[in-house]
C-alpha cells in the first residue's frame, strides 16, 4: 500500500537541522556570533572523550556565524558541549521534534530520539550535526517556521486557502534569535551552500543537508549513499511559505549534495508559489545583499 513519506518516514536531517541547534545555543548565550571558535584547519576535530569530528572543508578557528553559514560540524560539536544533555533534549522538544505535528493525517510519526538513558556526549555532538536523531519532513517544515515567524511553532493546518486564525503550539526562540538567525540562513544562500540555489527572484533563507544514509539492519551507514536535502522560506524581508525537499539515496553519477539536487527544487517550488500568491519579486532586496 502507498504511504506519505512526508509524515510516515523519519530520517537522518543531517545539516538541515543545525539551525535549530545553533539558534537555541545562541539564544541560552552560550556562543556570540562573533566568538572565534578553535575549529581546525586541516583535520579532524578531537572532542575531550576522543571522538573525532570532520569537517568538509575546513576554515580554521571560525566565528560562530561562520560555522553556521558554512556548515561546520566542528563548530557545532564544540559549542553543544557547553550545554547539558537536559538542555539539548529540551531545543529538540521545543522545536516540535520528536513528537506528531497533529497535522490531521493518518499513520503520522513523532519521529526517533534516544532515550534519557541511552544519551551520551556522543549522542550530544551527533545531534548538534543532524545525526543520531530522525525526523519527518512535515516536522522539519514546522519547525523551520518559527524562523519564518516571531520564533512561535504554529499548528499546521490543511487548507485550501490561507488560514485567517494561525494558532501556535510553543515558543521556540526569542523573536530576535528567530530574525538573526533568518538573516544568517539568508547568507547561507549567498555565501554557503545554498548558492547553486538561489533565485533571480526571491530572497531565499536557507539551509543544505547531505547525511550519510543509514543501512536497514542498523550496522552502521553507507559509505557511498545518501539522502540529499534542502529547507528554505522566502521572501526573506516577509516570509510567505517555507519549502522542504528529501531526496532519498540520490544517483551520485549526477551528484548527491543536498546544496546541489534538493535546493534547486526547492527554488522552483518556492518561486511558482510565490508568483502564483501574487507575491511580488524581491529585487531591490536581492541586489542589496549581492552588492
Amino acid at each position: 500500500l502507498g504511504r506519505n513519506r512526508c509524515i510516515t518516514d523519519p530520517y537522518e536531517p543531517g545539516s538541515t537541522f543545525k539551525p535549530f541547534i545553533w539558534s537555541f545555543l545562541t539564544e541560552l548565550g552560550k556562543a556570540t556570533i562573533s566568538e572565534v571558535l578553535p575549529t581546525p584547519s586541516n583535520g579532524p576535530y578531537r572532542t575531550p572523550f576522543g571522538r573525532e569530528i570532520r569537517d568538509a572543508h575546513y576554515y580554521g578557528p571560525s566565528t560562530w556565524r561562520k560555522v553556521l553559514i558554512k556548515s561546520m560540524n566542528s563548530g557545532m560539536a564544540i559549542v553543544a558541549q557547553r550545554i547539558t544533555h537536559q538542555q539539548m533534549q529540551q531545543a529538540i522538544k521545543q522545536f516540535g521534534f520528536g513528537e506528531p505535528t497533529d497535522i490531521g493525517l493518518g499513520g503520522e510519526t513523532g519521529g526517533i530520539i534516544t532515550s534519557n538513558e541511552n544519551w551520551d556526549d556522543y549522542t550530544q555532538t551527533s545531534v548538534s550535526m543532524g545525526h543520531e536523531i530522525a525526523v519527518t519532513p512535515l516536522q522539519m517544515v514546522q519547525g523551520f517556521c518559527a524562523f519564518a515567524r516571531d520564533g512561535t511553532i504554529p499548528q499546521l493546518q490543511l487548507t485550501l486557502v490561507k488560514p485567517t486564525d494561525v494558532m501556535f503550539v510553543r515558543k521556540a526562540v526569542s523573536p530576535e534569535i528567530a530574525a538573526l538567525t533568518r538573516q544568517i540562513l539568508g547568507e547561507v544562500m549567498t555565501e554557503g551552500t545554498g548558492r547553486n540555489s538561489q533565485s533571480e527572484q526571491y530572497a531565499l533563507f536557507g539551509k543544505s543537508g547531505t547525511a550519510q544514509l543509514p543501512r536497514a539492519d542498523g550496522t552502521g551507514y553507507f559509505e557511498d549513499r545518501y539522502v540529499a536535502s534542502f529547507i528554505a522560506g522566502a521572501p526573506i524581508d516577509n516570509p510567505a511559505i517555507v519549502v522542504i525537499c528529501v531526496i532519498d539515496d540520490p544517483d551520485k553519477s549526477i551528484d548527491h549534495y543536498g546544496g546541489k539536487v534538493a535546493g534547486p527544487v526547492v527554488r522552483d517550488v518556492i518561486e511558482e508559489t510565490l508568483n502564483y500568491l501574487g507575491v511580488p519579486p524581491t529585487t531591490e532586496y536581492l541586489a542589496k545583499i549581492r552588492q
